[in-house]
């Protein structure tokens, strides 16, 4: 070094490159070389999946378009991600990306989870969860962070929000204060299983191409990573469940002075489940049209199609239809602009 001289930005080195001579490369003094903390070769680890749709979230996407995702994940940390293939049912594979290597929050449920109400705050009812990893962790969350959002959790065909979250041993957690049937997943309250697959509802999942994904109810997500001696394959939970409207509720039936029938329900707005004083929900539908049924679904002995949440049922009509079929009853969809919604059960007949 020739000089050097301060400046506002720093100092200022005048430096000439010297040959370097025998004794540059002298040392001194004995040294160390020090010890390299290499990690741990392990052989690549397993790929984990689970796939399903999300409700419609106006925040995120459009109302006319699917919602898919698939939650990648591994029992162990040594995994690099995966790639991902979308078999339309026809055993073909189309390229949808990479995962990343961001691990999903997945596991199993080892007790069979409760029916429960879906309109009321499930205090009685537990969910246990072996985690893939004694890494993964859960969290509990306040009823302020419930209302906006968090722990939801894929649980079979249910999504659930939990409140409180305690680790028993190891990977396993128990969940209580849980909000049953989130996103109009109603219906899979009562179908649980043993051994069904928990999923954390979080930012690691990965959005699927439904264009390349299409709508075959054959369809698969397959995952093919380092540690996979062959792709990993899994179908899609809640299918349809973005473009379906959620089916009404709160059925009611009147008998007016003439004796007309009025059968009346509530409608609800796919992604607008947020509770809103002095004004109905918006339609999120192109229009808003129902269709009502009596007797088996399959196979109906009336049906009538209405563009409001009611229905009058003259007097000689339900006689007709309550002397044919005493034991049926009354049922109603919503027609959305892509889908029926589920049924609500409007009450016998007779």
């Amino acid at each position: 070094m020739r000089e050097w001289e301060w400046r506002d930005t720093g100092v200022e080195i005048t430096a000439e490159r010297m040959p370097p001579t025998a004794n540059a490369w002298s040392l001194a003094l004995p040294t160390d070389p020090g010890q390299a903390h290499r990690p741990e070769d392990l052989p690549s680890a397993p790929t984990l999946i689970a796939a399903f749709e999300l409700p419609y979230d106006p925040a995120i996407g459009s109302p006319g378009t699917a919602r898919p995702l698939a939650a990648v994940s591994s029992g162990q940390a040594n995994w690099n991600g995966a790639a991902l293939y979308a078999d339309r049912g026809d055993g073909s594979l189309l390229p949808l990306g990479p995962s990343g290597r961001n691990r999903c929050v997945m596991g199993r449920v080892t007790n069979l989870v409760p029916a429960a109400s879906p309109l009321l705050f499930d205090r009685g009812s537990q969910i246990i969860v072996e985690l893939a990893d004694d890494g993964m962790q859960l969290a509990s969350a306040t009823a302020r962070q419930l209302a906006e959002g968090a722990n939801v959790a894929l649980v079979g065909e249910e999504l659930i929000q939990f409140a409180q979250a305690t680790l028993l041993s190891g990977g396993t957690w128990r969940l209580t204060g849980l909000l049953r049937g989130r996103g109009a997943t109603e219906n899979g309250i009562a179908t649980h299983a043993a051994a069904e697959t928990f999923v954390l509802v979080d930012s690691r999942l990965t959005s699927l191409d439904p264009a390349k994904l299409g709508s075959n109810s054959a369809r698969r997500i397959v995952a093919i990573g380092l540690g996979d001696p062959q792709g990993v394959g899994t179908g899609v939970a809640l299918s349809g469940l973005t473009l379906r409207p959620p089916a009404p509720v709160h059925a009611r039936t009147r008998i007016l002075a003439d004796g007309t029938r009025r059968l009346e329900w509530t409608r609800r707005a796919r992604g607008l489940h947020d509770w809103r004083d002095g004004v109905d929900v918006p339609l999120i539908e192109e229009t808003e049209s129902y269709i009502v049924r009596s007797g088996p679904p399959g196979s109906p002995l009336a049906q009538w199609t209405t563009g409001q949440a009611s229905l009058d049922i003259p007097p000689q009509v339900h006689a007709a239809l309550a002397a044919r079929a005493p034991d049926q009853r009354f049922h109603v969809v919503q027609k959305g602009t892509f889908a029926l919604s589920d049924r609500l059960d409007l009450g016998p007949i007779a």
